[in-house]
């Protein structure tokens, strides 16, 4: 007699009760007999199916980056037994589309499904832990599902919430809406939760308390206005830009626009982190002569700026501040800066001329440099841009 097979039915055989299940995974012992999946061992086919039990004992987790960019792998699905995905588990898995998790999961790991091809979550009520970045960079990712009876987290028009509303985790940034308004009650805006979304405009309101570093970042070619309500006493917009209420730091420069130059505003203190991160059409940042910090990365990716004279006044560059600066030719370090972060100036492919108004007292990564070398211009590009890029540079 042919043997009929199994007739799987939401992971279950409806004819024998058997589990469906990919057993060529690798697995770990744990202390208490339990077992985690470490990798994909020899399996071959591209739907995982993790199963509840290895050798008569339970499976309870996933170990940290155990499918780390596994670029084969096109669903996961679980059934139950696993309580937690650890870090980076499916971190640039690119080929994964189809996500199914069990109402056993309770922790979801910092970059879990990082940078993979999910269109929609779905997270059951046992969730109750979701690291920063679980679901970042998902470019295909349009909608988030989850039951009121989730005790952690609730879902606003397809978008990640806290279950009192007060923090906006993530945006399904494979959506095709030009505009978001944060909804009125939000108090933090979460790293990255717009994070390579396709936005043209955001609208913060007076609730807004906390904007996290990054949190618009890489929306390179799309973001031209960032406007704050103007009862919001932490934030303020001037020109679709973000800005410290006080205006003395610019926090996000809407790096979509298609302006070729840009002056600071004279009240200007500080330039944060990332601020002006791939504004990839500006060719000329005039600084207001107040300015005393250049924050990390803060002109990652500005491919066609040119030239940056920096003001009197400055005392730091951060690490990567012009990192991949291509265009740049020309900088004038000024006589009150006291350190270049590492890789302030890398990539800097055309810079050949860097002036310091101040030669003296300079060490790179604890190495002394000479007065006679940083005086002249082509030599000290030399020195920035390859050298001792890698080095912080100090001046006492």
């Amino acid at each position: 007699i042919k043997a009929l097979g199994h007739d799987f039915v939401n992971m279950t055989c409806t004819r024998c009760g058997a589990s469906q299940m990919s057993d060529k995974l690798e697995f770990t012992r744990n202390a208490d007999g339990s077992y985690t999946v470490a990798g994909i061992g020899t399996e071959t086919e591209k739907e995982i199916y993790i199963p509840n039990t290895y050798q008569g004992s339970p499976v309870t987790a996933i170990a940290s980056r155990a499918f780390y960019n596994n670029d084969n792998i096109t669903g996961i699905y679980f059934n139950g037994g696993v309580e937690t995905i650890g870090d980076e588990a499916f971190y640039g898995c690119e080929s994964l589309k189809n996500l199914q998790l069990s109402d056993s999961i309770k922790t979801i790991g910092e970059m879990a499904f990082y940078s993979t091809e999910l269109t929609s979550v779905t997270l059951p009520a046992s969730v109750t832990e979701i690291g920063t970045n679980a679901f970042g960079f998902c470019a295909s990712l349009v909608s988030f599902e989850t039951p009121r009876t989730n005790p952690a987290y609730q879902t606003i028009d397809a978008n990640l919430y806290s279950k009192d509303g007060k923090v906006l985790i993530q945006y399904a940034i494979g959506k095709d809406d030009d505009s978001f308004a944060i909804p009125d009650g939000v108090e933090t805006v979460k790293h990255d939760a717009f994070a390579s979304s396709w936005l043209k405009r955001i609208s913060v309101p007076a609730s807004v308390k906390v904007i996290e570093d990054g949190a618009f970042r890489y929306l390179v070619m799309s973001l031209v206005e960032i406007s704050v309500d103007d009862s919001n006493t932490v934030y303020r917009s001037r020109n679709g830009d973000l800005y410290t209420a006080d205006g003395t730091t610019l926090l996000q420069y809407a790096a979509g626009k298609t302006n070729k130059t840009f002056t600071l505003p004279d009240d200007v203190r500080t330039i944060a982190d990332g601020a002006f991160h791939r504004a990839v059409e500006l060719e000329e940042v005039t600084f207001s002569a107040s300015l005393t910090s250049i924050g990390e990365g803060a002109f990652v990716g500005c491919r066609s700026l040119v030239r940056a004279v920096l003001p009197a006044a400055l005392e730091s560059i951060g690490e990567n501040a012009f990192s991949g600066c291509t265009s740049l030719k020309e900088v004038t370090i000024s006589a009150s800066v006291e350190s270049i972060g590492v890789n302030a100036f890398n990539g800097c492919t055309s810079l050949t001329s860097v002036t310091f108004e101040e030669t003296s007292g300079w060490t790179a990564g604890g190495r002394s440099l000479a007065s006679d070398s940083l005086s002249n211009d082509a030599t000290a590009a030399v020195y920035l841009t390859d050298a001792y890029v890698a080095d912080e540079w100090t001046r006492k």
